[in-house]
């Protein structure tokens, strides 16, 4: 099963989506009925974000610079192009302990580093992050994040627009990758995870591999030149997709217009129909169990 529940070295914290202006990512879901609440500017002075948060904890970043056009220190080409899914966090609880973990294992390894800002109602909080692999910053690999603060005051979950629904988290990353087999050792060897499952869907135009009891899909384009082929020419390997879970498929398919119905890892799974997810490049799913 996708979902939030997983071995605590794998625990989806949240997903970024990046793009060249901020007021457009969160029109985008607000269209949708999921009005992301906006969560300031970073130290850097350059990026600010909102955050769409979930039952479980887990949530959407959605991130741009303050002024569209501004190089950014952070995923600046998923910025200025509009990536739409950029990068995402595993939460952790011992940092340092993990840390030294995924470097004995000989995966490259930059922190921890400390970080802390205060939210546009005051609240301050402190976390720290640690960078994994040779790729972007949480792009190919995720990067890992321990609060030294309440997690209440990095994030308030669940966002008030998606409270009470059946829309319960992130239930998985589509990490698309270049080489599905160099990309599988790569996770195995960060996260000493077990061999993956493997599936072919035609439709979404990749070759899938999940690592049971993660939300980790892996994806390689079956098709020179096909969507997911040309993304990875313009932004190297890093998440694709989005898969939210729901705990009601009547209830999801009433709120949305949904396409391309199929099954995951025996999970049922279908596509969000929308423009103005396409207009800001988002491939957003829905999964239940």
């Amino acid at each position: 099963m996708l979902g939030r529940q997983q071995d605590e070295h794998v625990r989806l914290d949240h997903a970024v989506i990046g793009g060249n202006d901020l007021s457009e990512i969160d029109d985008a879901f607000d269209s949708l009925g999921m009005e992301p609440t906006y969560a300031g500017k970073l130290e850097n002075d350059i990026n600010h974000l909102s955050q769409l948060g979930f039952e479980d904890g887990s949530y959407f970043e959605l991130t741009a610079t303050l002024e569209p056009g501004q190089e950014s220190p952070w995923w600046d080409v998923h910025m200025q192009k509009d990536a739409g899914p950029t990068a995402w966090a595993v939460e952790v609880t011992n940092i340092a302990s993990v840390v030294d973990e995924i470097a004995e294992r000989g995966t490259p390894v930059d922190g921890p580093n400390e970080f802390g800002r205060e939210r546009p109602d005051g609240t301050y909080f402190e976390y720290e992050l640690a960078t994994l692999g040779t790729k972007e910053f949480g792009t190919q690999l995720p990067f890992l994040i321990e609060d030294h603060t309440p997690r209440s005051n990095r994030v308030s979950t669940p966002t008030p627009s998606v409270a009470d629904t059946e829309l319960v988290g992130v239930g998985a990353v589509v990490v698309g990758l270049g080489d599905l087999d160099d990309g599988i050792e790569v996770y195995r060897q960060a996260f000493d995870l077990p061999e993956p499952s493997r599936q072919t869907d035609e439709e979404f135009g990749a070759e899938l591999a999940h690592f049971p009891d993660t939300p980790i899909v892996l994806a390689t384009p079956l098709a020179a030149g096909n969507w997911l082929a040309d993304r990875l020419e313009t932004f190297d390997d890093g998440p694709c997709a989005y898969l939210l879970r729901s705990s009601d498929w009547d209830r999801t398919t009433e709120r949305f217009s949904l396409t391309g119905e199929s099954s995951w890892f025996d999970d049922r799974l279908a596509w969000i129909d929308s423009e103005r997810l396409d207009e800001i490049n988002v491939n957003l799913g829905v999964l239940s169990p």
